[in-house]
């Protein structure tokens, strides 16, 4: 059976590995997966040692997404980033499939729900800071409500839509706001800036005079320092505000309620004041053009 869950394991998650409880411990397991809302969940419960994921197994698949991992039961210990975690029933924890992690049961029956959540779409909307190693504590009010909205997500009847996935979104990023403005004596300069930056263009993305030479005044330094602190995550600044506004457009162009909105005004209520600059962008973004987009919301309502 301790073969046969492994096999399930690397089907479903990846190149995770179990580790044996000790030979006294009769193994016991048992996973399921399902796509549902949008998101991939699965259900996973065994009373191994643990689950490890080191170098070579990342180097093996090189995953390239973040693990939401919510204690259903049990007890467990997760050595990541540096870290080491305790989580009981209630408890969410975000993992970044990029770096080696240990999820530690002690042999013990544990079970988890895991939300895997890819890379691209997650630093879109939360920025390139964005690291493993967050918990969400189960008392956390935040968390109470995330953990609502993922049981109402998973009953979701389409396996590609669920209107709860923005509520989903909008929590974890209103806890990580939180989280930074509470604790940013931890970061070096660098993260302290692209911090910064990403609270003025999640907050005001929408107004069309915002640009990297304003985010930097407000923030007190200069463009080329705040570039050079961008580029340690890959980024920049006038990307990472591109990214947040052509989301935002392409969430009104794909909603139900747009409410006779053209094109034009949801390009202009998203920080664009040029309608030719909007297309081009949009398209090298979701690779289709606007009209395209708007098309296919109106198909999916029929």
């Amino acid at each position: 059976m301790f073969d046969r869950f492994q096999e399930d394991i690397l089907g479903i998650c990846g190149e995770f590995y179990l580790r044996r409880a000790d030979s006294g411990t009769r193994f016991s397991g048992a996973i399921s997966k399902r796509k549902s809302g949008g998101f991939g969940f699965a259900q996973i419960g065994h009373n191994s040692f643990g689950v490890q994921r080191r170098p070579k197994d990342i180097r093996r698949d090189s995953l390239d997404q973040f693990v939401l991992i919510e204690q259903k039961s049990g007890n467990s210990c997760v050595v990541h980033n540096g870290t080491e975690t305790n989580l009981v029933a209630g408890d969410l924890y975000l993992l970044d499939a990029a770096r080696p992690c240990d999820i530690q049961n002690g042999g013990k029956s544990a079970q988890h729900s895991v939300l895997h959540l890819p890379r691209e779409s997650m630093t879109q909307r939360f920025g390139p800071m964005l690291a493993g190693g967050l918990k969400v504590a189960a008392t956390d009010s935040t968390g109470l409500a995330m953990r609502s909205i993922l049981r109402k997500i998973e009953k979701a009847d389409d396996p590609d839509y669920s209107p709860f996935g923005d509520a989903f979104y909008s929590l974890f990023g209103a806890h990580l706001a939180e989280r930074r403005t509470q604790a940013p004596s931890g970061l070096n300069l660098d993260q302290a800036l692209v911090s910064q930056a990403m609270g003025i263009i999640r907050q005001h993305y929408r107004d069309r005079k915002l640009a990297t030479k304003k985010i930097a005044e407000v923030i007190g330094t200069s463009p080329r320092r705040l570039q050079a602190a961008f580029a340690t995550y890959g980024e920049s600044p006038h990307a990472t505000l591109q990214k947040f506004r052509l989301e935002a457009a392409h969430s009104m162009l794909m909603a139900s309620e747009m409410n006779g909105h053209t094109i034009a005004q949801i390009a202009f209520a998203n920080g664009y004041s040029d309608l030719s600059t909007f297309h081009r962008h949009f398209k090298a973004r979701f690779n289709l053009s606007p009209t395209a987009a708007m098309n296919q919301s109106l198909r999916d309502l029929q």
